[in-house]
Formats: structure tokens, C-alpha cells, sequence
């Protein structure tokens, strides 16, 4: 049996590969005996933090992210810490710039884990990795081709390995006529840019990335499935925290923190109204009532607005 240890830092500018990491780290502690702490925490709070004691018994944890924006100060306490850890406490940091004094301490008594985004031969490595996993079989050309239809991100380039793995079934061969096929005139980053975009309350950013969706062919029905299913994850995952996400819905890191922050910005009635202004917009469309590009607008506009907001007591949009 392996022995825990008392650190893991986490450097690197990779989201995904941070997020992942993160999780990792945090295996088998209850996400209820998991203590964020923010970079701005005095030192006595952080000392606090590291100290105390599970209510639930068991081992606890300590997360704190971008511990490079934490002020000299506390950098010195996680030093002279990690001298004499609690042995019942991990301690899990994350930076996106190297700090030699703190990631000497940790290495030490725990683990320093690379998450950067690294050369692009990386992300080729990275990929064939990934669809091994999905027991896919892809060439260089092919993720060439998988990289020029989605992006470098890897939270893309993941979700589209894991449509390809449905599309193609165990063992398939990703090539570059399927990637074609799979992803021809979708625009899946910008579909990615303007789900974010409204679930963020860009009003304008989110219109202008709804029209080039458009323009490239992606249909107007599909982008607001897309958009209510966006919605309908963000309903689902609620107040969080990212673990409890992870474990109970079984959703990779990256997405359940992405989705908790753009959730927490609505309250629990004003992002119901906002899934009802969509699926209100989806049955104007369906009757006849409205051009499907004009209701996809509005429902936009809807729910960028009701971002921050308390509202909730009516139901969806009806025809002026």
C-alpha cells in the first residue's frame, strides 16, 4: 500500500492538465473534508486550514489555487510547514509560474506535478494517450487533421476523442476522413466559445459567436439542443463544489469547475427561468410561432440577462 504524502504542487498553465491533476491528487478524500482556500487567506487562516482536524474523520485537504498570487508571506508559511506536514492533512497547491524555493519543499516530502501546455509534439503524445484509453487508434496525419477542426485545447480535443469513440465504437480507426465527417462545418470551438460566452452573460460576445456559428453551416435547432443541454449541466452540478461533481456525476474536473463557476454567477431560480426561456424558445419553433433564428436570439439575450440576477417568478418569454 502506498503512503500518503503530505504535498502535491501543481505547476503549470494547462487547465485540463491542472484540473486532472488536482482530482488525482484528491482521490479517496470525501469532498466534504476538502478546505479551498483562496490566495488572498492570511497566513493565520492558512495555518488554521493546515492544522485542524476532519469532522468526518479520516484524512482531510487543503487546496489552495494560484498559489503564485499569494503574498510572499504565505509562500514563507507553506515552506516552513512542509518542514513538519501534518501527517492527517494533504496539502494541494497550484501555480502557473515556477516558484524554485516552494517546489524544492514540497518535492521533499510530496509530489511536484507538470501541467503545462508544452510543445506541440507534446500534445500529439498527449493525444494518442487519450485515445488509447478510448480504445481508438488514431495516426499523426489524423490528429493533425483533429487539431485544425477543433483547436489545440485539450478539453476540445478530449470531448472530441470521446465523440469519435461513440461515432466509431471499440477499436475504431480515426482518420482523417472520419474527423471530416465527424466535425465538417460544426465550429465546434466557437460552439464551445459561445456556450461559455452565454453562460458567462457576454450578451454581445455570445450574439456574435451565435452568428458565426450560423454562417459555417451549424443549424439553428442544434445550437439551442446544445445550449439547453449546457444549461441543464449547469442545473445539475448547482453550488458544487467541482469534487462532489466529479465524484457523483462522473464529469472530468476541468468541466465541473467550469460549470459550477458559470452556475454560482445565477441563482437556483434565475437559472431555472433561464432553462425555461430556451426550452420556451424550442417550442415557439416547433409551433410555428417564430423563425428559429430569431427565437435562438432572444432565448440568448434571456438568459445572458438574467446572469446575477434573483429573478424566477414568471415562467418563460411569450410573443409581444
Amino acid at each position: 500500500m502506498t503512503t500518503p504524502v503530505p504535498a502535491v504542487l501543481v505547476v503549470g498553465d494547462d487547465p485540463y492538465l491542472v484540473s486532472e491533476a488536482v482530482s488525482k491528487a484528491l482521490e479517496g478524500i470525501d469532498h466534504l473534508s476538502v478546505e479551498d482556500l483562496s490566495p488572498q487567506e492570511d497566513r493565520a487562516r492558512v495555518l488554521h486550514a493546515l492544522e485542524s482536524t476532519s469532522l468526518f474523520g479520516g484524512r482531510r485537504a487543503v487546496l489552495l489555487r494560484g498559489v503564485d498570487e499569494a503574498p510572499a508571506e504565505v509562500q514563507r508559511t507553506f515552506i516552513a510547514y512542509l518542514k513538519d506536514p501534518n501527517p492527517d492533512c494533504l496539502l494541494v497547491l497550484t501555480t502557473g509560474k515556477a516558484l524554485s524555493g516552494l517546489a524544492e519543499a514540497v518535492r521533499k516530502v510530496g509530489h511536484v506535478v507538470e501541467a503545462a501546455k508544452g510543445r506541440r509534439n507534446d500534445l500529439f503524445a498527449w493525444l494518442r494517450d487519450k485515445a488509447r484509453e478510448l480504445d481508438l487508434r488514431i495516426s499523426g496525419d489524423s490528429m493533425g487533421v483533429l487539431m485544425e477542426a477543433v483547436g489545440e485545447e485539450r478539453m476540445a480535443l478530449a470531448q472530441a476523442l470521446e465523440e469519435l469513440s461513440l461515432a466509431l465504437g471499440p477499436g475504431g480507426r480515426v482518420t482523417p476522413d472520419a474527423v471530416s465527417r465527424q466535425f465538417k462545418g460544426r465550429g465546434q470551438v466557437n460552439m464551445f466559445g459561445f456556450l461559455d460566452a452565454a453562460a458567462g452573460g457576454q450578451t454581445g460576445i455570445a450574439l456574435q459567436g451565435l452568428r458565426r456559428l450560423l454562417e459555417q453551416g451549424e443549424s439553428a435547432q442544434s445550437i439551442l439542443f446544445a445550449l439547453a443541454r449546457h444549461f441543464r449541466s449547469m442545473m445539475e452540478v448547482g453550488e458544487g463544489p467541482p469534487a462532489r461533481v466529479v465524484k457523483e456525476l462522473g464529469m472530468h474536473p476541468f468541466r465541473a469547475e467550469k460549470l459550477v463557476k458559470q452556475a454560482t454567477g445565477y441563482s437556483p431560480p434565475a437559472l431555472a427561468r433561464a432553462y425555461r426561456e430556451i426550452a420556451a424558445a424550442d417550442h415557439r419553433t416547433k409551433a410555428g410561432e417564430e423563425a428559429e433564428e430569431l427565437a435562438l436570439e432572444r432565448a440568448v439575450v434571456a438568459v445572458t440577462a438574467l446572469r446575477g440576477s434573483q429573478a424566477g417568478r414568471r415562467g418563460g418569454s411569450r410573443g409581444e
